[in-house]
């Protein structure tokens, strides 16, 4: 069985397989986060009382991770995340736009 880092990254691969890679402002990888998030609370609440079984959850769980890994790596490649992140955030939504893409 392959162990919890091993399977974040596969589920990293998969991501950037099939989206390319993303680089989203901190609000959108919260969002991306929040629906993630959702699916592991719904898995288990229906293995509590329904047909879910545990590697739905497992699943689920390695989806949140691997998001967050990938907001890291973003956060990595966009070093103004780090060094302006508070004009980042409190900027009005019609003038945040998508960081632009770095290798």
């Amino acid at each position: 069985m392959a162990n919890f880092e091993d399977l974040v990254e596969r589920e990293r691969m998969r991501q950037d397989d099939k989206w390319g890679i993303q680089n989203h402002m901190p609000y959108v990888w919260l969002a991306i986060l929040g629906e993630e998030y959702g699916e592991l609370q719904q898995a288990i609440l229906e293995r509590s009382f329904g047909d879910k079984e545990w590697a739905d959850i497992e699943k689920e769980i390695i989806q949140c991770a691997a998001v967050l890994k990938a907001m890291w790596e973003c956060a990595q490649r966009n070093p103004e995340w780090t060094s302006s992140f508070e004009s980042i955030i409190y900027r009005p939504f019609e003038t945040n736009k998508e960081l632009p893409l770095r290798k």
